[in-house]
C-alpha cells in the first residue's frame, strides 16, 4: 500500500507539465512568447533597415518598455477586478489587432510605428500579472517553485526559437508576413485560455485561492485602477518579500544594463566577432533554460532562500569571470552561467510571491513589484553603458559582478530573510 501510494504521489509530480489546463496554459503562453519575439527581432531589422539610424531601433525598445513603468500597478488592479484568464485573452485579441495595423503605417511614419508599439507594449502588462495569478490558481499550493519552473522554462525556449526566427524571417518574410505569424500566434494562445476549464468561483477572480490554500475573507473590490496602491502596501507590509524585492532590486541595477555592454566586451575587449556574440547570447538562453528546470529540481531539497542566494552568487561568480580572463571561450561560459544563476534564482523569487501574497491582492502586489523592478532596469540599461563609456568596460564588469555577491550575501543575512524556507515541498 505504501509503495503504491508512492507510487501515485510521483505520477501527480510527473504531471505537472501534462495536466490539461497547465497543458493549455502553457501551450498559449509558448506560442504567444515565440511570435512576439520573431516579430521583436524582425521588426528591429526592418527600422534599422528603412532609417540607418541605432536611434531608431532605441526608440523601438523604449515604446515596449515605458507602458511597464507607467501603468504596472494599474494592470494588477484589472487583473484582480477583471480575472487574470479574462484579461489575458483580452490582452490577446488587442494585441493581435495591434500588429496588424502595423504594415498601414511603417515605413510611412515612424511615429505611428511607436504608437502602435506601445500599444502592444500595454497588452505585455496586462499579460505579466496575469500570468503570475493564473499560475497560482492552477498549481497547487505545494507546487508553485515547479509550476514556474514549467512557465519559465517554457517561456526561454519560446525566446531562443522566437529570436532564431525572427533572424529568418527578416532574411526570407516580407514585414506582412511577419506580422500575420505573430497575430495568428495571439490568436492561438486566447483559444488556449479559452479552453482552460475553471470553477465557477475562480472564473470571476484572477487571483483566486489555488486548491490547497486556506481560504481567506474576500475584500470588496476597489473602484479605481490607482488603488493598485494597494499591492504596494500589501509589499511593504509583508517583511520577507519587501526586503527580498530590495535586494532583487539592487542584483538588477547591477546587472540590467550588462546586455549592451556584452557586444562591447567581445568585439574590442575579448577580440570577439558579431558570429561570437550570437554563440554568446544563445549560451545564455540556454543557461537560462537549465537554471529554471534545475530550480524546480532544487526546490524539493532546498529552501527558498538557499536557492535564491545561490543564484545570485553564482550570477555574480560568472559576471567576475569575463573581466578576469577576457576571452570569447570565458564569455560564451560565462554568459551561460550568469543565465543559468539568473533562473536560479528569479523561479524561487517568483514562486515566493505567489506563495505570501494574498489570494485577493496578488495582481495589485505583483504590479506593483513589476512596476518597481522595471524601473531599476531601465535605470540601469542607462546609467552602465554611461558609465563603461566613461571608466570602460572592465571596471564596470567588476563592480556589477562583486554588487552581484554582496547581494547573495545580504539574502542570506538580513533578518527577515534569514530563515526563508520553502513552503512548496509538501
Amino acid at each position: 500500500m505504501v509503495i503504491r501510494q508512492l507510487r501515485v504521489t510521483q505520477a501527480k509530480r510527473r504531471a505537472v507539465w501534462l495536466e490539461r489546463n497547465f497543458a493549455l496554459f502553457l501551450a498559449g503562453h509558448f506560442t504567444s512568447v515565440l511570435g512576439d519575439k520573431l516579430q521583436y527581432v524582425a521588426l528591429q531589422i526592418f527600422v534599422f533597415q528603412a532609417t540607418g539610424r541605432a536611434v531608431d531601433v532605441g526608440f523601438l525598445t523604449a515604446a515596449e518598455l515605458l507602458p511597464f513603468l507607467l501603468l504596472g500597478m494599474a494592470a494588477g488592479w484589472v487583473v484582480d477586478r477583471w480575472g487574470a484568464r479574462r484579461t489575458m485573452i483580452a490582452a490577446d485579441i488587442l494585441r493581435a489587432a495591434l500588429v496588424l495595423a502595423i504594415p498601414l503605417v511603417f515605413p510611412g511614419s515612424l511615429h505611428l510605428l511607436y504608437a502602435l508599439i506601445l500599444g502592444v507594449a500595454v497588452g505585455n502588462v496586462l499579460s505579466r500579472p496575469g500570468r503570475a495569478a493564473l499560475t497560482k490558481t492552477l498549481a497547487r499550493r505545494n507546487r508553485l517553485v515547479e509550476a514556474n519552473s514549467a512557465a519559465i522554462t517554457v517561456e526561454n525556449a519560446g525566446d531562443v526559437l522566437g529570436f532564431l526566427a525572427g533572424g529568418l524571417a527578416a532574411a526570407t518574410l516580407s514585414l506582412v508576413g511577419v506580422v500575420y505569424i505573430n497575430a495568428a500566434t495571439f490568436v492561438v494562445s486566447a483559444v488556449a485560455l479559452a479552453a482552460i476549464r475553471l470553477p465557477g468561483r475562480l472564473e470571476s477572480r484572477g487571483s483566486a485561492a489555488s486548491p490547497g490554500a486556506e481560504a481567506l475573507p474576500q475584500p470588496t473590490p476597489a473602484r479605481r485602477p490607482w488603488s493598485g496602491l494597494l499591492g504596494l502596501r500589501a509589499l511593504r507590509a509583508d517583511p520577507v518579500l519587501w526586503a527580498n524585492m530590495w535586494v532583487f532590486g539592487a542584483a538588477i541595477l547591477a546587472s540590467g544594463g550588462l546586455v549592451p555592454l556584452v557586444v562591447v566586451y567581445l568585439l574590442t575587449v575579448a577580440g570577439g566577432s558579431p558570429l561570437d556574440f550570437g554563440l554568446a547570447r544563445g549560451a545564455a538562453a540556454a543557461g537560462m533554460i537549465l537554471g529554471a528546470l534545475a530550480a524546480g529540481t532544487l526546490a524539493m531539497r532546498r529552501s527558498t532562500g538557499w536557492l535564491i542566494s545561490a543564484g545570485l552568487a553564482v550570477t555574480g561568480l560568472a559576471t567576475l569571470a569575463l573581466p578576469a580572463v577576457p576571452a570569447v571561450l570565458t564569455a560564451v561560459t560565462g554568459l551561460f552561467f550568469v543565465g543559468f544563476g539568473n533562473m536560479l534564482y528569479y523561479v524561487p523569487t517568483e514562486a515566493l510571491v505567489q506563495e505570501r501574497a494574498d489570494p485577493h491582492l496578488v495582481g495589485r502586489l505583483y504590479g506593483a513589484r513589476t512596476a518597481i523592478l522595471y524601473t531599476a532596469l531601465l535605470v540601469s540599461t542607462l546609467a552602465l553603458p554611461a558609465v563603461a563609456d566613461v571608466t570602460g568596460t572592465i571596471p564596470v564588469l567588476w563592480a556589477s559582478g562583486a554588487v552581484l555577491v554582496v547581494c547573495a550575501a545580504l539574502h542570506r543575512s538580513l533578518p527577515p530573510l534569514r530563515r526563508l524556507q520553502c513552503r512548496t515541498t509538501g
